[in-house]
């Protein structure tokens, strides 16, 4: 025989599924307020706290001898690994503080100070983005080492035996004369790549065999690709999107040029260019002028600075 349980189950009288529904209203009704009325500065706030509650509780229960941030600066964790009593908590600042408007919050500003603070030891890529940061939060910076970042150049070998394929690039030199100029960057008004394309012309009139080739996506990409398509630039330049062999790209390429205007730290792309012996043309940004001498071991200029960028791609 079988016996359907729930035909024996009570069913709920009228005055609880009432009082069901009352608290149900009242529910949606404080998170319509916590979503409408409380400010974003707030509620980020409120998260932060119980993130850094719930990852303090972690950390307590599974304790580690050493607890290593490969991108710190504004994390939760570190805090939390902090007040859980973790006694060596070491934290890579891979990039300089960002200085966009959600970033510059009081919150964020108060989640930097605490989270750099709680470090018992950091590794900054620059000397610069150290600079930065220990401003940034008031730091003295003595807990932070500067390890500028490194590169396997064997495996640059590789890229460039293959840069004679193109198998199936979208270009090819126009003649022996051709000199073909590389930016290997994401698409970004950070990076600059709108100053280049702005003197392109310019550079054509003199040197119209010059190919120009963009590797990366970004948010830009539709806006760059509009700006070459208005200046009929389209059979010299070229955006090839990602590519797993941008370093085949790169070698094959005469001239690396990365004219950021901001938001740099210490570019593995100049380290490779420079391991395969490419002349780099680059901006006073983050911690590029460590890496290159200017006239010497590259160009370095000022940030937007296209006058500049185009008497300097001239000369080379």
């Amino acid at each position: 025989m079988f016996i359907n349980p729930y035909l024996f189950k009570q069913r709920p009288s009228e005055e609880t599924c009432e009082n069901k529904i009352f608290i149900r209203i009242q529910e949606n009704f404080f998170k319509r307020a916590y979503r409408s009325w409380i400010p974003g500065n707030f509620k980020l706030l409120i998260g932060t706290i119980r993130e850094i509650v719930r990852l303090r509780k972690m950390f307590q229960e599974h304790p580690v001898d050493l607890l290593h941030f490969n991108d710190t600066g504004c994390e939760p964790a570190v805090i939390a690994a902090r007040l859980a009593g973790l006694k060596c908590i070491i934290g890579t600042f891979h990039v300089s503080p960002s200085c966009e408007k959600e970033t510059s919050a009081w919150v964020h500003k108060l989640i930097e100070y605490f989270s750099v603070r709680s470090l018992h030891g950091g590794i900054s890529v620059a000397q610069t983005v150290k600079e930065q940061w220990m401003e940034r939060v008031g730091a003295d910076g003595r807990f932070i080492d500067v390890i500028y970042n490194g590169i396997d150049a064997k495996k640059l070998d590789q890229a460039i035996r293959e840069a004679s394929t193109m198998a199936d690039w979208p270009f090819e030199r126009k003649s022996a004369e051709s000199v073909v100029i590389c930016t290997p960057a994401r698409l970004h008004f950070s990076k600059g790549q709108n100053h280049l394309i702005s003197v392109i012309p310019d550079l054509l009139a003199q040197f119209p065999q010059t190919l120009f080739v963009f590797v990366g996506e970004g948010p830009q990409r539709a806006e760059y690709e509009s700006m070459v398509k208005q200046l009929n630039l389209s059979s010299s330049v070229f955006f090839m999107g990602f590519r797993k062999d941008v370093h085949s790209v790169m070698a094959y390429a005469d001239i690396i040029v990365l004219p950021s205007t901001g938001l740099e730290a210490l570019p593995y792309v100049i380290v490779e260019a420079m391991a395969m012996g490419k002349p780099v043309v680059s901006t006073r940004v983050g911690g590029i002028p460590e890496m290159i001498t200017h006239e010497k071991s590259g160009y370095v200029l000022e940030p937007a600075d296209s006058q500049a960028l185009k008497n300097v791609l001239v000369s080379l």
